[in-house]
């Protein structure tokens, strides 16, 4: 692989993977999550191309360009509107694994217990591949991890059974995040994403704010609170003069209320992250 591809490969996986957890823990199933990326692939592909010829793109044309099969943009297409929500893990399946493992012999003991399985067992023994492959009707490590979350299945790696599961409870309850708080994620990543598709944009003259301070050399474990602490006063003391700004000054208050409005903004965050070979100073940029 050459090492361009190699860049290109790693930064998106570097992009994707944060977002793909977050909306993991909120319920989003994973045929959702490839169905969403594949859609807004061919939506971006049909504004671009629009944009060049001056008339819409077809279903035909969209189809050839991005590589798919018409019949599958169609169903894409088709799939855009029970795609917007998080339709949350699929119960009935989840309940049909726990129930497949307590009630099938393959995967109870002698006493009609159910075993503790492995991920993938040896010489034909039972194992979670096999159960979600019967019951599950999704992913096996998605499956995996709705059954952690919701308490119905834990890991046995402390007792020294490395990649091994064992069933506390029949009943699945499923654990989602709040409606707030997915909220919280949808528009602080939406803002911080369109800040980023501005300003990566070529055809975009107008640049946004955008700076990042960090150390790339690291901070000393003993060290983070005193810069925790410090980021987060100098930020807070920045974001109450916005925000007085906004309030106050007097070229904001004295538009009419009909006059078109934007929201804008500034957000702050801190971040930890291992960034495997990074080298210098601390950097803003």
């Amino acid at each position: 692989m050459h090492a361009r591809e190699k860049e290109s490969r790693d930064s998106v996986r570097r992009v994707l993977e944060p977002v793909v957890n977050m909306l993991s823990r909120a319920g989003a199933r994973p045929d959702d999550l490839i169905d969403a990326v594949k859609l807004y692939c061919l939506r971006h592909l049909q504004v671009e191309v629009t944009r060049e010829r001056g008339s819409p793109a077809s279903t035909a044309r969209v189809a050839l360009m991005i590589g798919m099969s018409r019949s599958e943009v169609e169903r894409l297409l088709g799939r855009e509107d029970e795609l917007a929500p998080i339709r949350g893990p699929d119960k009935y399946s989840m309940s049909r694994v726990l129930s497949g493992w307590y009630e099938d012999p393959r995967f109870t003991d002698f006493m009609g217990d159910p075993c503790d399985l492995p991920l993938k067992g040896k010489n034909g023994e039972p194992d979670m591949e096999e159960l979600v492959a019967r019951y599950g009707g999704a992913p096996l490590p998605y499956v995996i991890e709705q059954l952690v979350r919701s308490g119905s299945i834990y890991s046995l790696d402390t007792e020294g059974k490395e990649d091994h599961w064992r069933v506390s409870r029949r009943e699945f309850i499923a654990k989602e995040q709040s409606i707030e708080s997915l909220r919280t994620i949808a528009y602080s990543s939406r803002f911080f994403h369109l800040t980023m598709e501005n300003n990566t944009n070529p055809a975009e003259s107008d640049k946004w704010f955008q700076r990042v301070a960090y150390s790339e050399d690291g901070i000393p474990l003993s060290a983070v609170p005193l810069v925790r602490k410090f980021i987060v006063d100098a930020c807070a003391k920045v974001l109450v003069d916005i925000d007085r700004m906004f309030i106050k000054h007097p070229e904001v208050q004295k538009a009419p209320q009909s006059e078109p409005r934007v929201t804008i903004g500034v957000g702050m965050y801190l971040f930890k992250d291992i960034w495997p070979g990074a080298t210098g100073q601390a950097s803003l940029r």
